[in-house]
C-alpha cells in the first residue's frame, strides 16, 4: 500500500521525529473492532536511522495501546520473524505465494497477557 492508502485506512499512526522535526520512522495501525485486534499495516525506519531501536519502540508503543496485534511479515526477511518473536509475537500460519510466487508471508499475532497499559482496546 502507498502512504496515502495507509493514511486513509489506518486508525492510528505512530511517528518518530529527529531533532529537526522530520519523520524518521512510522507505524500504521488499523483496528479490526469486529475481531478484537489491531493490524500493524506498516512499520518503516529511514535507512540512516536503523539499528537505533526506533522500530522496536514503535511496536512496543503499539503493544502498550492495544490488547491484541496481528501483522504479516515477509518470510524472505528472516530477521523480521525473530524481531517480532523477541517482542512476544507468535507465528499463526504461513501464507504461500502471498507477495509473489515463492515469496510467502508469515502471519504473526500478539495478545496482552496483562502487562500493558492500554490507552484503548
Amino acid at each position: 500500500p502507498g502512504i496515502l492508502d495507509l493514511l486513509r485506512c489506518s486508525t492510528d499512526c505512530l511517528l518518530v521525529r529527529n531533532a529537526r522535526g522530520r519523520v524518521v520512522a512510522y507505524l500504521f495501525l488499523e483496528e479490526d473492532r469486529a475481531r478484537g485486534f489491531h493490524e500493524i499495516q506498516d512499520v518503516a525506519v529511514h535507512p540512516r536511522y536503523r539499528h537505533r531501536g526506533y522500530g522496536r519502540a514503535l511496536v512496543e508503543e503499539a503493544m502498550a495501546r492495544c490488547a491484541a496485534l496481528k501483522l504479516l511479515a515477509s518470510a524472505k526477511s528472516p530477521g523480521l520473524e525473530g524481531f517480532y518473536a523477541a517482542l512476544g509475537f507468535e507465528v499463526e500460519h504461513r501464507i504461500e505465494n502471498y507477495y509473489t510466487v515463492g515469496d510467502d508471508a508469515i502471519r504473526m499475532a500478539w495478545r496482552d497477557r496483562g502487562n500493558s497499559r492500554h490507552h484503548r482496546t
